[in-house]
C-alpha cells in the first residue's frame, strides 16, 4: 500500500499521480477527504475496527504491515474479544443507518 495504491482506490477521478505528490509532506486529512470519490464499506465491522476506541474495547488486533506512514492490522474471528457486545452495538449502527435514510433532507 502506498500513495499510487490509495489514489487508485479511494480517488479514481482525480488523475493523481504519486510521482507528484511531495514525498516530504503530509497531507491533512481535511486536504484529503474532500477529493475522495468512493468510500466502499463492504463490512462494517471494518469500518468499527477502524475507530480506535471501538477497537480497542472490542478487538485485539494484529498488526501486518508497519511501514510507511500508518500501521494496517487484521482482525481474525479469534480477535473479537467481546463478541456479544461488537454484535450490540453492529445492530445499533445498523438501525440508526436505516432510520437516517429514511429520514427526508431539510
Amino acid at each position: 500500500m502506498d500513495d499510487s495504491w490509495f489514489f487508485r482506490t479511494f480517488m479514481p477521478n482525480a488523475h493523481i499521480e504519486a510521482a507528484q505528490l511531495d514525498k516530504n509532506k503530509e497531507s491533512s486529512f481535511e486536504d484529503i477527504w474532500p477529493k475522495v470519490t468512493k468510500l466502499n464499506l463492504y463490512d462494517p465491522l471494518t469500518l468499527l475496527a477502524s475507530v480506535p476506541g471501538a477497537a480497542k474495547l472490542l478487538f485485539k488486533p494484529k498488526a501486518i504491515h508497519t511501514e510507511g506512514f500508518g500501521v494496517v492490522e487484521q482482525v481474525g474471528p479469534d480477535d473479537v474479544t467481546h463478541p456479544e457486545k461488537a454484535k450490540l452495538l453492529m445492530s445499533a449502527l445498523a438501525k440508526s443507518a436505516l432510520v437516517q435514510s429514511t429520514v427526508a433532507p431539510d
